[in-house]
């Protein structure tokens, strides 16, 4: 009987390379897309089984072609994805499961959407590393690249867009968030019997 061989990530990028053999890949580290008219595929390299998936899908955009309807084209390109895979793993169909809910969250619900994505990814590095200002120096460094691809790389409007929405995440948080905070701590540590410091006079007002 013979053995079942092991499917390693360079056969998903060589499978990868054969589907979109009469069309143009580039490959880069952000933003990935189909582009049905020049029939170019833009496509993060091929290190992971999410990776992968993701590359079919966009492919998948060209060889079905464009509908009317933006969810019908999103999922037309999935199952063509799912139809055309060396092999179809959970984490494959967890990350075509994540990206049709972006489509199908009402736009009310979507950032609330995006936001839950990112914290369950955020809370790893909690839990890893105690420096915050790393996290989000990260995080502003994403963002800054994100908005450049969005506002066309014009800089005035990348830092508007994103002094507005730090103005707008700033005012949504109450006043006394601090003095909240550290109440709850203290609060957590005489439930648990727990040492804490005493608060100074300007924590007390």
């Amino acid at each position: 009987m013979t053995a079942a061989r092991i499917i390693t990530i360079d056969d998903l990028h060589q499978h990868v390379l054969d589907l979109a053999a009469d069309l143009e890949i580039k490959w880069r580290d952000w933003r990935i897309e189909a582009d049905t008219e020049t029939r170019t595929v833009y496509l993060h390299p091929i290190t992971s089984e999410r990776a992968y998936a993701s590359a079919l899908h966009e492919i998948g955009h060209i060889r079905t072609g464009r509908f009317d309807d933006e969810l019908t084209e999103e999922r037309k390109a999935w199952e063509w994805a799912r139809d055309n895979a060396l092999v179809w793993t959970p984490t494959m169909q967890r990350e075509a499961d994540s990206c049709m809910r972006t489509y199908t969250t009402d736009v009310a619900h979507r950032a609330e959407y995006y936001y839950e994505e990112i914290l369950a990814f955020l809370n790893d590095l909690y839990n890893g590393d105690t420096d915050g200002e790393l996290i989000y120096d990260a995080l502003v460094a994403h963002a800054v690249e994100l908005a450049q691809a969005y506002e066309d790389y014009n800089s005035k409007e990348v830092r508007l867009v994103l002094i507005r929405l730090i103005d707008k995440h700033l005012a949504a948080y109450p006043p006394d968030l601090e003095a909240r905070y550290k109440r709850a701590i203290q609060e957590i540590h005489a439930k648990h019997g727990m040492g804490v410091s005493q608060p100074s006079a300007g924590e007390q007002q």
